[in-house]
């Protein structure tokens, strides 16, 4: 009896998350998450570029509508950008304390994000071009 104790107690140890593999998948995670930004981050010029033009395009629009359309794009890009200053933020206050929970929450902040970066830019850049091949 006391045997089979052991071995249970035993097996339920090994069982227990191993402190190597937990410290692997926090160095895994890091650097998936640093991928990320560093992918998205050097588009913030272009983001930034694009906001741009969007207000230049609602400051000279004939019409309300288009206006609010414009600025609407100028704000989703504003968007983007003030979502990886706070990912950012967020990643340098925890990075050296969070547990896998909290990073693997934080890794689907950066990749959200980047989703958010394409999806405004692409947005900014198809209404631009329209514009442009409607001037020409």
């Amino acid at each position: 009896m006391l045997f089979l104790f052991s071995a249970v107690g035993l097996l339920a140890l090994g069982c227990g998350e191993n402190p190597s593999n937990k410290n692997q998948e926090l160095v895994q995670l890091h650097e998936r998450m640093l991928a990320v930004h560093d992918s998205v981050m050097p588009l913030t010029g272009t983001l930034m570029s694009l906001k741009q033009k969007c207000i230049q395009q609602a400051d000279s629009a004939v019409d309300s509508t288009a206006s609010n359309q414009w600025y609407l794009k100028a704000r989703s890009l504003e968007n983007a950008y003030n979502e990886m200053m706070n990912w950012m933020h967020r990643y340098a206050e925890l990075k050296d304390t969070a547990g896998l929970d909290c990073l693997r929450r934080e890794l689907q902040g950066i990749e959200a994000v980047a989703v958010h970066y394409g999806h405004s830019m692409d947005d900014a850049r198809q209404a631009l071009q329209a514009v442009d091949s409607i001037s020409q």
